[in-house]
């Protein structure tokens, strides 16, 4: 008798386990992340940009338990808990091998459109051969518009919009040494 009230208590307790760590977020730390350099840099970037928000609460979509949010499990609002968890997924994808592209333009901020394209276009060349300041500049594009979906986070979402633009800069500056150096280094001497 004792033995099936301990194998029903594991039971549920295994049960409820499950459905708590369902989330994105819950999954990254034990993701290993599979590809070259630009793959794992860019799951590096959205790794520590899910985990920059701290403990946060659960996630509004794509939790089956408590999706109503009656129990809070961090200090920051469901809406954080959503970006957060976007940033997990990003990763999570980008380990199982999945390409990743940058989010859509949103009209609402500007040069985004231009922005993205600019990007797009650096990222054809940059994931070769300058995979960091690529995956960088993928990271700081995404967290501009999706830290911006969110009135929380404008503040943040404006130090990613300057940290793009920096990292833009440094990408297309490797992008313009890299054939000068291999033209040396083939320069006959």
């Amino acid at each position: 008798m004792v033995h099936w009230r301990t194998l029903a208590a594991f039971l549920v307790t295994a049960s409820l386990a499950d459905c708590i760590g369902t989330t994105a977020l819950s999954r990254l730390e034990q993701a290993r992340p599979i590809g070259g350099p630009f793959s794992q840099a860019l799951f590096k970037n959205y790794a520590a940009l899910a985990h920059s928000f701290g403990a946060v609460g659960t996630p509004t979509s794509g939790t089956p338990f408590d999706a109503d949010q009656s129990l809070q499990l961090g200090s920051m609002s469901a809406d954080v808990a959503d970006v957060a968890n976007t940033y997990a997924q990003k990763a999570l994808a980008t380990a199982e091998g999945d390409e990743i592209l940058p989010e859509q333009p949103d009209g609402a901020l500007k040069d985004s459109d231009t922005l993205r394209i600019q990007l797009l276009r650096d990222l054809d060349k940059g994931r070769d051969k300058a995979p960091d300041h690529a995956a960088r500049a993928q990271a700081d594009y995404d967290c501009w518009l999706v830290n911006g979906r969110s009135d929380e986070l404008r503040r943040a979402s404006q130090k990613c919009h300057r940290s793009l633009n920096f990292t833009l800069a440094q990408l297309e500056r490797d992008l313009a040494d890299r054939p000068q150096a291999s033209a040396a280094a083939a320069a006959p001497l």
